[in-house]
């Protein structure tokens, strides 16, 4: 048989033995691999068989063993295996220079970040940041770090590139430094220390540039090891990189000579033998760690990894093979750590490569990719470090510090990216089904079809393009199903397409072929061999024997065809449909031809929970569950007229959305993309960024579950892949610590804080804590108090975590702090420090039985007194002028604490109590200048020790001394109350009409020539400040500018995820919260609150004649209507689609209808144009009380409810909810 016939041969025999193959999407790839590897590799072997006269049959043979290999190979590939690892970044470039060396964990939890720019330590909020500065005592030696190592007694070690190394003294948050002196034998050998280790007896061992040195804290004495040529027991080399403490004692050196161990005395080369090619001799070794199991791992610069075996010290090295995923993709190792039964090597250019802890074996390269977030922040790894809690820190050379939960093994993630091979061609995922040949067909939103081969990712696509016979006429994919005689149906917004395997085309089927609309959201194939389809517009079936579309009716209305917008389409065992539409639930029972419909009843509580139903999920036992706009609900039971629904909300505490989109694993537990319910508890754990969940916003009925049980879920950034059986729960409790400390405004050690004394006269003290769970910190939930003080513990959240008490009497006190972890389990470790406040002399006992026995001596010591008198007055004003000096001093460290938060209120409140501490004032403002109103919000006034009432004030008002700052960017300075008239024209009132100030100053807050806002300090006594005090404030002024534009920036961030963005109104999400709060005031003051929910009338038609354009700009134009028409105290907001809900606070349900039919006749009497139309707009609104109705669910539910009955009567009215008044009555 000639060459080319066996090598087709074989080719029809892979597609002939693998059944489904053939019309597999990946046919093309798939051919060229097998061409590419093994049928060449039969070819070949055939061809020797041919030479040898040996039956042609065997190597027939042997091409069918190969296939038969790769066939059960591609059944067991697995597509979790595909999914990215979850890395969540830390910090910036303005907090963590993206430079990171080294990383260490201290005895309180803190984690330390050595940087090239300096080192950094972080509590999970805090990022306090440490600089070398030769002016002040106790500064870190210098920026440029190279090795961290902490030390048994709590010390932490710092070696730096150029200036030695530093100690970390936690008891006083100072550093000891010891550096390299010519001609001084009592000195580091060299100032660069790249690595550090400690001895058995306490000694400190120092790697540096030019030689090994031990170093005795007790003494304070070095000793130096260096290479001798003449002594082979000498140092193999001067230049140490890395040192490893054994748990045997021993002491491991990695120089650019190899690798050496130190014992009894003398160096020993191992696996260092210059005469052996094989060896590590004269290779840089740059990293050793000790795992587990005992085994020494050795990474190189360029010559790999390895390790050594500890029973036989034998020496094995990890494959090289740069560019492919088999083996080690970078000879340069850097950082190495063990994770599991994992070891990842941190290789300099290329990544983490994975391999076996036991055999060396390579798992998965993992990389930085551009197009991905949470993907790796940049391949150039400087350090690994494993915290306490399991979680691994990965340092990288120029993208900062990342964080990763090794325990997160049940949560992959697939997404887009145009420089990775496999990935996903489009980030939003809007459909996904596994069909029978193995492959998985993910629908997109916009971009059409991408097919997965579970063993290698994306091997083929479908995309639109509507000018192209066969192909789809949409890119936007809402749903895919393969009936059970194999064709694969795609459902889009420009009709059905059926898949032709044999040419790789599509067949479209729309209005004109019997489909009831185009647009298509929802598919079905029954087990019956027939195909359900969901569309915009009603239902129907299609038998594919018969190739025709069947319509359906209403059981009430059978004249009628049944017309609803589907979203769901499921099948229960009695071979019942259910169609969840946005008009409520219907079945149609097996061979029937009318549906029945089962609708919410504000009536009921066992009702279904709102009439949109957005998924439904049949489970194992034939139990059907409903999820709707208002909650996820079990169908109890349903006897042709009746339904009876359990809510979830009923078992599981309120703690947040739960999902839409449910699947069911082989336990029975019920997941979706935001949680997990097990229905057998009622319990259920909600998942986010802490699990490695992270897909944006979720698409309705974007689900599937494999045959191996993995489960799937799109969202608009991804598709998450789920593992049930590997989910691990987070039980770590986390030790709460002092972060900061400082009393009467100056700052003290909190490290290991046990006792906190308060001399005489102290105004206050603050203590700001932390609880160490980094998973996810600002989950973490707080209760503290001052036993002796407060008469209960006071709970707090991650935002608010400083506790601050000022003028307290003599005595004892115990200040307890208790928190959380992530998961809201409460650790047991509770922070507990003893405060004492000293008295004063003339407060304690002895003091006053002298003052009585003075009282009786008082005309012999008058002299006497009027002495100490004098005294006294002398020493209190040294006691000033010192704490003057203090103030000055303390500028640079009020500065670091002003700019080290991202909250506006933080900030505000950190810089009024620094200037209140240093400047002795009456008034104090902050004013923040918002340049889209023109206005200045004063966000904190402070008049004689009274919090006032935020307000603002216009840019026109030019009377006013904060606009003439805020405008010419210049200091007002005024000495009396005259002066005021030298930058405005009159005399304006104090703030609340009190005492008039006579000395003012208002400052400009500028960040790089822009003003962001202005400050004032104000004093009723005239004089103005001096120097000095104006000195302090302007100092002040600049760091609270630069924090205030950071905290702007996050406020932002922060509004954008509350507003919607089309409309700019508040999302729903938004909305809620607001609700929540009013419903609150609303039930504890009894004062009257109403709802209201609007929704566009015939928006459908509307959109479909004008199309989306035209559907936003309406949606648009009636949010600016909606605006301008509502009262100020009014809040409106998108509620979904074309829905609006209103909230009217002290308004009765009668004023609300008047506010509404306001608002809705305006709207009808406007006229709008797109496009050259010109048309009306009518809206209906439904109206009722939360007061009347009890509860802010149900109220809302009883708006919806009007709603739909100003639908049914007409449309383009406000109906008042009729169960709202009775109750009311």
């Amino acid at each position: 048989m000639a060459g080319g016939g066996i090598l087709q041969a074989a080719q029809h025999l892979c597609f002939g033995l693998v059944p489904g193959l053939r019309s597999h999407a990946s046919v093309t790839p798939l051919r060229g691999a097998l061409t590419q590897a093994s049928v060449a590799a039969a070819l070949k072997w055939t061809r020797y068989c041919q030479g040898r006269a040996m039956d042609r049959r065997i190597a027939t043979l042997f091409v069918c063993q190969l296939l038969l290999w790769f066939s059960a190979a591609a059944r067991c590939a697995d597509v979790f295996d595909l999914g990215d690892l979850y890395f969540e970044r830390i910090g910036d470039e303005r907090i963590i220079p993206n430079g990171v060396t080294a990383l260490a964990q201290d005895a309180d939890g803190f984690i330390w970040i050595g940087s090239e720019n300096g080192l950094v330590r972080y509590d999970g909020y805090r990022y306090r940041r440490f600089k070398a500065n030769p002016d002040t005592p106790g500064a870190l030696a210098g920026d440029f770090i190279r090795s961290l190592w902490l030390a048994p007694d709590g010390r932490l070690w710092v070696g730096t590139y150029a200036d030695g190394v530093s100690v970390w003294d936690p008891s006083t948050e100072k550093f000891t430094s010891f550096r390299h002196r010519s001609g001084d034998a009592n000195s580091l050998s060299n100032d660069q220390v790249d690595a550090i280790a400690g001895a058995a007896d306490g000694e400190v061992w120092l790697g540096t540039h030019d030689g090994l040195d031990r170093f005795d804290p007790r003494t304070g004495r070095f000793a130096h090891y260096r290479h001798d040529p003449a002594d082979p027991g000498s140092l193999p080399n001067n230049d140490i990189r890395a040192l490893l403490a054994r748990k045997s004692g021993e002491l491991w050196i990695g120089s650019r000579g190899g690798l050496s161990r130190f014992r009894a005395g003398r160096f020993e080369r191992v696996h260092s033998d210059e005469g052996d090619s094989g060896s590590l001799a004269e290779q840089i070794v740059e990293a050793l760690y000790e795992d587990a199991q005992g085994r020494l791992w050795i990474g190189t610069r360029h010559g790999g990894a390895a390790w050594i075996d500890p029973s036989s010290e034998s020496l094995h090295r990890v494959i090289v093979s740069q560019g492919q995923s088999r083996g080690l993709s970078n000879p340069f190792v850097e950082a190495v750590v063990q994770v599991g039964n994992d070891i990842w090597l941190g290789t300099y250019g290329d990544g983490i490569t994975i391999v076996d802890a036991r055999t060396g074996q390579i798992r998965r390269p993992v990389r930085h990719d551009p197009a991905i977030r949470s993907s790796l922040s940049f391949d150039q790894i400087g350090a690994f470090l494993v915290g306490s809690d399991g979680l691994l820190w990965v340092g990288t050379w120029g993208g900062g510090l990342s964080r990763f939960n090794p325990g997160n093994s049940s949560f992959r993630t697939l997404r887009s990216s145009p420089t990775r091979p496999g990935a996903l061609s489009a980030p939003s995922i809007r459909s996904v089904t596994e069909i029978s040949s193995g492959s998985i067909w993910v629908g997109t939103t916009g971009n059409g079809i991408d097919v997965i081969d579970p063993s290698i990712g994306v091997v083929d696509g479908f995309r639109a393009d509507p000018n192209v016979p066969g192909t789809l006429k949409s890119g936007h994919i809402w749903g895919i199903a393969e009936t059970s005689d194999g064709v694969v149906y795609v459902a889009t917004s420009e009709g059905l397409h059926r898949y032709r395997p044999e040419d790789r085309t599509f067949l479209r089927f729309s209005r004109e072929d019997g489909l009831i609309d185009d647009t298509v959201r929802a598919l079905l194939a029954d087990a019956n061999g027939a195909l359900w389809i969901g569309t915009n517009a009603g239902l129907n079936r299609l038998d594919p024997t018969r190739g025709k579309f069947e319509t359906f009716r209403y059981e009430d209305r059978s004249d009628e065809v049944f017309m609803a917008r589907i979203s769901v389409l499921r099948e229960t065992g009695n071979g019942a449909l259910w169609v969840g539409t946005n008009d409520g639930l219907y079945v149609l029972p097996a061979g029937a031809t009318t549906l029945s419909r089962i609708a919410h009843d504000p009536q009921k509580p066992s009702s279904l929970p709102h009439n949109h139903v957005r998924d439904l999920l049949v489970t194992k036992r034939g139990q059907l569950w409903v999820a709707t706009d208002l909650g996820f609900a079990r169908l109890q039971s349903w006897d042709g007229h009746n339904a009876v629904f359990d809510p979830v909300s009923r078992h599981v505490d309120d703690r947040g959305p739960i999902g839409v989109n449910f699947l069911e694993d082989a336990a029975g537990r019920l997941w979706s993309d935001q949680g997990m319910l097990d229905p057998a508890t009622w319990q259920f754990r909600g998942f986010g960024r802490a699990d490695a969940v992270d897909i944006g916003g979720s698409w309705d009925g974007s689900k599937a579950k494999t045959r191996d049980g993995t489960l799937l879920f799109g969202g608009s950034t991804g598709l998450l892949m789920v593992r049930p059986d590997r989910l691990s729960g987070w039980t770590y409790q986390p030790p709460v610590r002092i972060s900061h400390a400082s009393v009467d405004g100056v700052s003290r050690p909190g490290s290991g804080m046990r006792e906190l004394s308060l001399p005489a006269g102290t105004r206050g003290f603050s203590i700001e804590f932390s609880a160490l769970d980094y998973s996810a910190p600002e989950q973490i939930q707080y209760t503290y108090r001052l036993a002796g003080y407060d008469p209960d513990w006071i709970p707090t959240d991650a935002e608010n975590r400083r506790a601050t008490y000022t003028n307290l009497d003599p005595g004892d006190y115990t200040f307890e702090v208790r928190a959380t972890n992530r998961v809201g389990d409460w650790s047991p470790h509770t922070l507990s420090i003893k405060v004492r406040q000293v008295p004063y002399w003339y407060q304690t006992t002895p003091v006053r039985l002298l003052a009585l026995a003075l009282l009786v001596a008082l005309p012999f010591l008058l002299y006497q007194f009027r002495g100490r008198q004098i005294l006294a007055s002398e020493r209190r004003l040294q006691a000033e002028v010192e704490s003057r000096t203090r103030g000055i001093g303390m500028l640079s460290v009020i500065g670091r604490e002003i700019t080290e938060s991202l909250r506006l209120n933080e900030v505000v409140g950190c810089v009024y109590v620094r200037v209140r501490d240093l400047v002795s004032a009456n008034a104090f403002l902050i004013g923040i200048y918002r340049r889209d109103t023109e206005m200045i919000e004063i966000s904190m006034a402070m008049e004689n020790d009274t919090t006032l009432p935020p307000f603002v004030w216009r840019m026109d008002e030019t009377d006013r001394l904060a606009v003439w700052c805020v405008r010419y960017a210049r200091e007002v300075h005024t000495r009396c109350a005259a002066d005021v008239l030298r930058y405005v024209g009159v005399k304006l009132a104090p703030l609340e009409k009190t005492t008039s100030m006579e000395s003012i100053v208002y400052l400009p807050l500028q960040v790089g020539g822009q003003v962001v806002g202005c400050m004032s300090v104000q004093r009723e006594a005239a004089g103005g400040f001096d120097d000095v005090q104006m000195d302090m404030l302007r100092t002040i002024a600049a760091y609270a500018a630069v924090a205030i534009e950071h905290a702007l920036a996050h406020e932002a961030a922060e509004l954008a995820s509350l507003t919607d963005p089309l409309t700019r109104l508040p999302n729903r999400r938004a909305f809620i919260e607001t609700a929540r709060y009013q419903a609150s005031v609303a039930a504890r003051s009894g004062k009257p609150l109403s709802l209201a929910i609007a929704d566009i009338d015939k928006f459908k038609a509307f959109n479909d004649e004008y199309g989306h354009d035209g559907g936003d700009f309406v949606l648009k134009e009636v949010a600016n209507l909606l605006r301008e028409q509502l009262r100020q105290q009014d809040v409106v907001a998108r509620w979904g689609g074309e829905e609006f809900v209103f909230m009217l606070p002290n308004t009765s349900v009668d004023d609300a209808r008047h506010v509404m039919e306001k608002v809705r006749a305006e709207l009808a009497a406007r006229r709008f144009e797109f496009n050259g139309h010109r048309f009306a707009i009518t809206s209906t609104f439904g109206v009722a009380a939360y007061d009347w109705a009890g509860d802010l669910d149900a109220a809302l539910k009883s708006a919806d409810e009007a709603l739909y009955q100003g639908k049914q009567k007409g449309r383009n009215q406000v109906v008042v909810a009729e169960v709202t008044k009775s109750q009311g009555v």
